[in-house]
């Protein structure tokens, strides 16, 4: 984005006048880590030229920091101390709101001088963690290559490529995808289908179906648009546990073991799911219809002991927003527990989650953007009533 254009959407946020669009290519630009530089040079910018009121609507978060600058030990005059609060902390938690991010500025007084003694260092948020981006490993049979957080996925073919056609290498006889925590990518597969893998995820499939059915292996969660071949069923092993047979639809696996159990979640089509260690498909086997969620219990698990000695699967009415909100680049906590919520946040901004005493009970309700940075989704955590603090890349839970 270009500086001027940059400039132009701060400056509509300030004066309440973006679009829907631009707010969102605003936050875009915001999340992105090489937009930083700029955002402090208009900073300091405004701050001189003294362009920026107050909002009302950020008075609590001015009060925060405010508070945060009254807790530290005196290192600037009184004077000095009315210019950072009615100038710069006005115009940086406006900032703070859409970036999210750490914001470190110089701050000198514009009826002075500058001098080494006037410049003040201004920490508006401790050192914040970016939220996850594009970032994989492609495995082509022992070859592995690190994929570019500029891009967004790769297709299969007679070569791997990226998505818009810069070759990576040779397609080999076995392909894995696998995204780290803090990471995200797509593909498409020989076949044409297309597939979306959320954090610490993978895919692994032939470079090519030359058998009567087109099998893949999936961990993690992955949403998966399969092309129609009525002639090569399409299967999927779900982390070893559960298989699901495809004609030709959209839906989304979650085999993380947030709350015990495997989730298939029928977006369009038909799809059939049983559980690997079964002795018949016959009585263990069920068939989703869109709309439907199928709840399988994963084995060594956190979910009904019962259940998984049983073999049984539930079906359920899904809650088909929340299962792709991922997908669509958001965090949906509605209806969730804080466990729940919080393996989410250890994914996607790679971190670690320590419990000080009893989990807490609350159940969850709000939805957030996934381009926030964490400090951004703390808040509103504590809003909702979770009280947690941060210890370098560990968040307690208090």
């Amino acid at each position: 984005m270009t500086r001027d254009r940059f400039a132009l959407l701060m400056d509509r946020y300030l004066q309440e006048s973006l679009t829907e669009p631009e707010r969102q290519e605003l936050t875009a630009a915001l999340g992105s880590r090489s937009n930083e530089e700029q955002a402090r040079e208009l900073i300091l910018e405004h701050l001189k030229n003294g362009q920026f009121n107050f909002e009302p609507g950020l008075e609590k978060l001015y009060t925060r920091i405010e508070n945060q600058l009254n807790s530290e030990p005196p290192r600037i005059s009184a004077n000095r101390l009315h210019f950072l609060r009615s100038r710069f902390f006005r115009y940086a938690a406006a900032i703070i709101i859409l970036m999210g991010g750490i914001i470190t500025a110089i701050v000198v007084s514009p009826d002075r001088k500058s001098t080494k003694s006037d410049t003040v260092l201004a920490h508006i948020v401790p050192a914040d963690i970016h939220p996850g981006t594009n970032k994989a490993m492609l495995t082509v049979d022992n070859k592995n290559i690190d994929l570019s957080s500029d891009k967004t996925g790769i297709r299969v073919g007679n070569d791997v490529t990226y998505a818009d056609g810069e070759k990576l290498s040779e397609s080999g006889t076995m392909i894995m995808l696998a995204t780290p925590n803090g990471g995200q990518y797509q593909i498409v597969l020989p076949d044409g289908t297309k597939a979306w893998l959320n954090a610490a995820s993978s895919i692994s499939f032939p470079s090519a179906f030359n058998n009567e059915n087109r099998k893949i292996k999936v961990t993690g969660e992955v949403y998966l648009e399969v092309a129609q071949n009525k002639a090569k069923p399409f299967w999927v092993d779900v982390d070893g546990q559960s298989s699901v047979q495809v004609l030709g639809t959209s839906f989304n696996v979650n085999s993380y073991n947030d709350d015990g159990y495997i989730k298939t979640t029928l977006i369009e089509g038909s799809v059939s799911v049983l559980p690997n260690n079964t002795p018949t498909i016959k009585n263990y086997s069920v068939i989703l219809k869109p709309g439907q969620q199928a709840l399988q219990p994963i084995a060594s698990g956190t979910g009904d002991k019962d259940l998984q000695q049983s073999g049984k699967i539930i079906l359920t009415t899904a809650d088909i927003n929340q299962a792709l909100a991922w997908k669509n680049g958001i965090f949906d906590f509605n209806g969730l527990g804080v466990r729940a919520m919080m393996a989410q946040l250890a994914r996607w901004y790679d971190i670690d989650i320590r419990y000080e005493g009893p989990v807490p009970a609350n159940i969850l309700k709000g939805k957030m953007y996934r381009n926030e940075q964490l400090s951004f989704v703390l808040d509103g955590l504590r809003d909702m009533g979770i009280k947690c603090k941060m210890e370098e890349k560990t968040l307690i839970v208090l």
